[in-house]
């Protein structure tokens, strides 16, 4: 009898770019671990007309954490500019209505992704070296340090309903992966999809081909 081992392969969607650091903070769930975020103003286009994009995320790589964390108080203070070449994994746009200020009632837009590096910063005026390395080769051609720094600082999106949002997002997945059965069923049209099956193999699960399931490993 022969066994066949079948491998698991997956897509990996990583954004690279450059943008200033602010809202630096820990988010606490109601259920579930705190976990280290930050919001990202990415930059893109002429320099002499900057394009932004507002990213909030998740901080998972380690020398990213170590990075927020040494640099927090320069991040969060609104008189500092905190300039990165970053890389976030599994970006996801989502949207959410301001309920607060004078801009309540508005919508807004970001994307939400997990911060995987820092390679490259800039604070006020100071080049930092983080000793870091981007793998991303493209990346070089993509954005340029040395043009990028001079780009204008643009003051932090207001984003705190899109803290509630994201809080309650997790408090729904600490309630579904408490109620997790030995095997598990994903269903692709489930708009969490790529989110629970990473959670799955963060939580031992492995995938079984035959009957199309996530089974849980034996302890």
């Amino acid at each position: 009898m022969t066994t066949q081992h079948t491998e698991n392969n997956y897509f990996d969607l990583i954004t690279t770019g450059i943008g200033y650091l602010n809202r630096a903070r820990v988010v606490t769930p109601n259920q579930g671990k705190a976990y280290m975020a930050v919001s990202v103003t990415a930059l893109h286009g002429s320099v002499d007309a900057t394009n932004y994009t507002h990213f909030d995320v998740r901080v998972v790589g380690e020398g990213a954490k170590e990075f927020i964390t040494a640099y927090e108080d320069e991040i969060n203070d609104r008189d500092s500019k905190v300039l990165v070449r970053f890389n976030v994994g599994d970006p996801q746009p989502t949207s959410y209505i301001v309920e607060k200020g004078e801009h309540k009632g508005q919508q807004r837009h970001l994307i939400k992704g997990r911060l995987l590096k820092i390679t490259w910063a800039k604070i006020n005026d100071e080049v930092l070296d983080l000793g870091e390395s981007d793998n991303n080769a493209e990346s070089e051609s993509v954005v340029d340090s040395s043009t990028a720094k001079e780009a204008p600082f643009q003051a932090p999106v207001e984003t705190q309903t899109s803290e509630q949002v994201e809080t309650e997002a997790d408090d729904g997945l600490q309630t579904w992966e408490n109620q997790l059965g030995d095997v598990v069923k994903l269903d692709k049209k489930d708009p969490e999809f790529h989110t629970k099956r990473h959670a799955l193999k963060n939580l031992g699960y492995r995938w079984n081909s035959g009957d199309m399931a996530w089974h849980k490993a034996a302890a």
